[in-house]
């Protein structure tokens, strides 16, 4: 909520936030954001009734925890997305659950679950490009799957280190991540990570660590086209 105010106070044009909008008592997005607006929380009743055609007979009261709105200052995104929990629902702007949500003209809530994220960075795309002459670029990306036989995350750091140094010299925006993985059936111990908003710039970042990292260590690759 600290954090909130401030944005508003300092004057930003945007502030996204991303998950935290569940029916759980640590899904307290909403609640910060109204705190920083000065605002109570009230329930929808769109948002409710949307809820009650949603999971229908299976409607718990912690679910309806997701109406929870700042008052006088939300709106509802609406565009026509398909999605589903345990089962196919109607597309129905009337019945879509989970709008993207706007509070205060600038505040945009997305949720965190990945496939309604995906779809609400489309929505979202679509709206700030309208309403802000904002226009987003998908990112891409690509993977890096190692296994290290006979080096260790540290012994390899150096390289990576010098990729994110020669992508940050060179291109606008490529980030190279190094994350360990247990537990895989194909034996990958590292996932490498490059994702930047040109797929030449992250392809080539991708080529470079491929003549670097030492021989063998790599076992596959992920060419993404596009990550929303």
């Amino acid at each position: 909520s600290q954090e909130v105010r401030a944005m508003v106070a300092q004057g930003f044009s945007l502030v996204l936030t991303s998950g935290g909008t569940g029916p759980t008592l640590d899904d307290v997005t909403v609640a910060g954001v109204a705190a920083g607006l000065g605002k109570r929380l009230t329930r929808s009743q769109a948002l409710e009734d949307r809820l009650k055609i949603f999971y229908g007979a299976k409607l718990t009261h912690a679910h309806l925890r997701m109406a929870l709105v700042p008052e006088d200052a939300v709106e509802l995104v609406e565009d026509a997305p398909e999605f589903e929990e345990e089962g196919p629902v109607s597309p129905s702007l009337s019945n879509n659950p989970f709008p993207l949500l706007r509070f205060h003209h600038n505040i945009y809530i997305l949720p965190g679950v990945p496939k309604l994220l995906k779809h609400q960075f489309a929505i979202l795309a679509r709206r700030l490009q309208r309403d802000h002459g904002l226009e987003l670029r998908p990112l891409v990306s690509a993977n890096l799957l190692l296994k290290l036989p006979s080096f260790s995350e540290g012994e390899i750091s150096p390289t990576l280190d010098e990729a994110q140094l020669k992508a940050t010299q060179l291109y606008e925006s490529v980030e190279v991540g190094s994350y360990p993985v247990s537990g895989r059936a194909d034996g990958v111990e590292i996932i490498i990570t490059i994702e930047g908003k040109d797929q030449c710039e992250v392809h080539a970042t991708c080529r470079y660590l491929q003549k670097t990292l030492p021989k063998g260590v790599i076992v596959d690759q992920q060419l993404n086209p596009s990550l929303i």
